[in-house]
């Protein structure tokens, strides 16, 4: 998701109400709320391809692996901004 796709979702919101978060596949009970919102400063990498003929995709801190990966291939890597929200 990025930036411009929540404030949509929020356009509509009431400014007061409370921020929640919960894992993807959780139930909506263990939700908790969230504490803090920081933009992290260091580079994070959003990479994505096939492996093993599957399409994959993930997103971690720092620049991109170096390490070979044998069982990869089509890989594309793009630096990205992150926005963090804490609970």
């Amino acid at each position: 998701m990025k930036v411009r796709d929540l404030i949509g979702h929020l356009r509509n919101a009431d400014p007061d109400a409370t921020v929640m978060l919960v894992s993807y596949d959780a139930p909506e009970e263990d939700a908790e709320a969230v504490r803090s919102v920081r933009s992290d400063e260091k580079t994070w990498t959003y990479e994505r391809g096939l492996s093993k003929g599957r399409p994959y995709e993930s997103l971690y801190r720092g620049e991109r692996h170096s390490e070979l990966r044998y069982d990869c291939e089509n890989m594309i890597y793009e630096n990205v901004s992150v926005i963090l929200l804490a609970t």
